[in-house]
């Protein structure tokens, strides 16, 4: 079978091993976060596709039926070939019935919107439309309509790994995409001669066939993967440190260079143009922290401000239309922090006045004793904090149970009096709700500072973005369904927790471990965890000083 008829991997250029562990890893979305609008949709298969997985979407057909919607949104990139609507999209003498539709949604009082996701010179052939909708969104440099890009699908990419991923991991030190650009290009392999030296792969996201004149030089022809579906090509992008994505696809198809960009920092790999050098990419290869800080920046900013929930939310505006979700999008969080040493409040309150996270309360739990008159003004000065006593022959299990039962929240969370929290802790970690379900979140992966040494461990830094059994005590965030702690112990309450945890099937899962450092005081005795550091995993990463601006991001 001829090359070009046959969207697979070519077997000649892919080892079958590797061919193999691509097919059987690509991953469906997960998370049930979901916009309940229902929503009637005409426009490209892979558009739906995406958007099926963030809305009750009803995909509509030529002369099929029209069902009940709150609104109908039309668009996406250039329709392919075979696509239901493509001449009524792309032809105006072909639009009559697409026309139609939109009139008898409108004399439902349903409105209509028109969104363009492609490169400005292919949306311009639907711009036809543009006069029977209510409202039209474009891609930058398209017109004069509102630029809207097209969103990331953060329940496919994302940086979620299971366990298998390790086995043969990584794959994919860097993956090089935009083959079909390159072989057009006055030098195009020029710029990959710094990835010869990593375990990189040549892949092509944006056509479906190998072009028949493209000269590959051999060893990018061992390399080549060619043509990757959506949900492989976002496995892939999981297990790669960073994706090269060159000048030449910036230049022809600068939104789809964008849309690629935004996929791979969602996945929290690393973003290279033209320009890297080998030098460059072994320091990357090297420094586990500073590559990880890098990419956890440029996951935030994907996942907070362009995943389809924010481009949905925009369109939603444009017509008035009300946004329902399955449940609270930003849902409220009760930061439960039980103390013996009210005298450390201060730095925890000024560190939960910090937190970018809006929909949070704070519940200090003092536990038997006295409370100083300027550290109880200040949490009564906080707004959402609250001041509560328990007496003193209570467990830190009881103090706890009781800082939850003071809020009714959606989740609640654990803080340490004696621990640092950055400003985006909590934000970092509600953000996961928009691609996984979790009953508990935390961190597996943490850093260290141990005050007897002066310096900062990062401790097990390879036990993030995935299933955990462990997370550390003072960075659980928990959904608040009657999960509660044992209140008969007396030390070991986190282990606990957590094992009742895995017994009744919660899902637990560690996410990233910046924006959180866990103190170890020379005075052990000063530690309701007496042990010192010598009980301790320190063979990770290490920085001397309590240097932060690699760990508060």
């Amino acid at each position: 079978m001829a090359w070009h008829a046959r969207p697979a991997l070519k077997p000649s250029f892919v080892n079958p091993r590797l061919r193999d562990h691509i097919a059987c890893h690509a991953s469906a979305p997960s998370g049930s976060l979901k916009l309940a609008n229902p929503v009637a949709f005409i426009g490209s298969e892979e558009l739906g596709s995406d958007l099926r997985s963030f809305v009750g979407l009803e995909t509509l057909a030529p002369g099929g039926a029209r069902p009940e919607a709150d609104i109908l949104l039309i668009g996406g990139d250039w329709p392919r070939a075979g696509e239901a609507w493509r001449e009524a999209l792309l032809n105006p003498e072909d639009a009559a019935p697409l026309r139609e539709t939109i009139a008898l949604y409108r004399s439902r009082g349903v409105p209509s919107v028109l969104w363009l996701t492609g490169e400005a010179e292919a949306a311009a052939a639907m711009l036809h439309l543009k006069d029977a909708v209510d409202a039209v969104f474009m891609p930058p440099g398209a017109g004069d309509a509102p630029a809207l890009e097209a969103g990331v699908n953060v329940k496919l990419f994302n940086p979620l790994r299971d366990e298998s991923m390790d086995a043969d991991a990584p794959y994919f030190r860097f993956l090089v995409d935009g083959a079909h650009e390159l072989s057009d290009a006055a030098a195009p392999w020029q710029a990959l001669d710094p990835f010869l030296v990593f375990n990189t792969w040549l892949i092509d996201s944006s056509y479906r066939y190998q072009v028949p004149d493209m000269k590959l030089s051999a060893p990018w022809r061992r390399r080549f993967i060619g043509h990757v579906e959506t949900a492989e090509r976002a496995w892939m992008t999981k297990m790669a440190y960073g994706v090269f994505l060159p000048e030449a696809l910036r230049r022809k198809r600068p939104e789809h260079f964008r849309r690629r960009a935004r996929e791979a920092a969602a996945c929290k790999a690393l973003v290279f143009r033209d320009g890297c050098d080998a030098a460059a990419l072994a320091q990357v290869c090297e420094d586990d922290v500073g590559r990880a800080g890098a990419a956890h920046r440029a996951w935030r900013e994907v996942v907070a401000n362009h995943s389809l929930f924010e481009r949905l939310e925009t369109i939603f505006a444009a017509v008035n239309l009300a946004p329902r979700y399955s449940e609270p999008p930003r849902a409220a969080v009760n930061v439960v922090m039980p103390t013996k040493r009210p005298e450390l409040a201060g730095f925890a309150l000024a560190m939960f006045r910090r937190q970018t996270y809006a929909h949070a309360q704070l519940t200090v739990v003092v536990n038997g004793v006295p409370v100083p008159d300027e550290i109880a003004k200040a949490i009564g000065d906080t707004p959402n904090a609250r001041l509560c006593h328990v007496p003193q022959d209570k467990t830190i299990g009881y103090c706890m149970n009781y800082g939850i039962d003071r809020a009714a929240t959606e989740y609640w969370a654990k803080w340490d009096d004696d621990d640092i929290y950055g400003p985006h802790y909590l934000e970092d970690q509600m953000l996961q709700r928009k691609y996984l379900d979790f009953d508990i979140a935390g961190k597996a992966a943490i850093f260290n500072y141990i005050e007897e040494r002066d310096c900062v461990y990062a401790r097990n830094f390879g036990h993030r973005d995935r299933a955990s059994a462990h997370l550390g005590g003072g960075t659980l965030i928990v959904r608040n369904r009657q999960r509660y702690f044992a209140e008969d112990g007396r030390g070991g309450e986190d282990r606990a927790f957590l094992f009742l945890a895995r017994e009744r099937g919660d899902r637990i899962v560690a996410g990233d471990p910046f924006n959180f450092v866990q103190v170890r005081r020379a005075d052990q005795a000063s530690h309701t965890w007496t042990l010192g550091a010598h009980a301790q995993d320190l063979r990770g990463p290490r920085r001397p000083g309590l240097r932060l601006e690699a760990v508060v991001l």
